[in-house]
């Protein structure tokens, strides 16, 4: 190990540096706690964890309106067992949070109003999603090419 490396994992582990360490894990979990209830009060069953991120099955093509509107988020397709109606969406401060949750909320509507429209069996995935951990349901089978 160099000497930098050295000093700098001293740095990295005195105290000060665990305080804001554990501040900052707090003030994230708060962010976190601040998207899921959003996404809870617009009909949403995101999945519960930690993780710096959020699961949530919002329909398909979501992940796009949304990113023309200048959000960015993750396709849940790229997780094992999940498809393209999920997102991942990464736990950002208050400010951020609440101007995607105020761009969702339309784009939810319309999907809903356009699958009640054409008798669309999946018109209620809006507000009744299941968890990827729901072993009452089907497993999905994952191909690749």
């Amino acid at each position: 190990m160099s000497s930098l490396a050295a000093r700098a994992s001293v740095a990295v582990c005195a105290p000060a540096a665990r305080a804001e360490e554990a501040e900052l894990a707090r003030e994230a979990a708060g962010w976190r706690r601040h998207l899921v209830r959003g996404l809870q009060a617009l009909g949403l069953d995101p999945v519960a964890g930690a993780a710096p991120f959020v699961l949530v099955r919002v329909g398909p093509g979501i992940h796009t309106v949304l990113r023309e509107r200048g959000y960015a988020v993750r396709r849940g397709d790229s997780f094992p067992g999940l498809g393209a109606d999920w997102v991942r969406i990464a736990v950002r401060d208050p400010h951020t949070t609440d101007g995607l949750l105020r761009e969702l909320q339309p784009v939810l509507g319309n999907l809903a109003a356009r699958a009640s429209a054409v008798g669309h069996p999946g018109a209620s995935m809006v507000t009744a999603s299941a968890h990827p951990t729901d072993r009452s349901a089907p497993p999905r089978r994952e191909l690749t090419a």
